[in-house]
């Protein structure tokens, strides 16, 4: 069943409203509402989030250069730390072979006990 679009039916304005009666092709009867453009409270809302976008483009930028030099820190601090890691390292080393380098106790208390005639 096909229905024809009637367009003398869509320019029907009820008195006292602002809302058109029309209908569709499909012969669906819809209402328009005429309502005026954009409102100066929503052109306002449209520069309220224009300036917080702004806000959060400018914080982004603030934050990846602090997270820059964060990083660059952060390497500074990895290069010093491998420095300290093999001066540890070394002065494990050399104390350890000062420690082999010293007699054990027993052999120092055989000493000790000894007279002193035979030393």
């Amino acid at each position: 069943m096909s229905v024809s679009f009637d367009r003398r039916r869509t320019g029907l304005r009820l008195p006292g409203r602002h809302k058109k009666k029309i209908v569709d092709r499909r012969g669906i009867r819809l209402t328009r509402l005429n309502l005026p453009p954009y409102s100066c409270g929503m052109i306002s809302d449209f520069q309220e989030l224009s300036d917080k976008i702004d806000q959060l483009a400018e914080l982004t930028q603030t934050l990846r250069r602090e997270n820059s030099q964060l990083r660059q820190a952060n390497a500074a601090l990895v290069a010093d730390n491998v420095g300290y890691m093999r001066r540890l390292s070394e002065a494990h080393e050399r104390v350890s072979t000062l420690l082999a380098k010293i007699p054990a106790h027993d052999t120092v208390a055989e000493v000790d006990a000894a007279p002193k005639g035979e030393q």
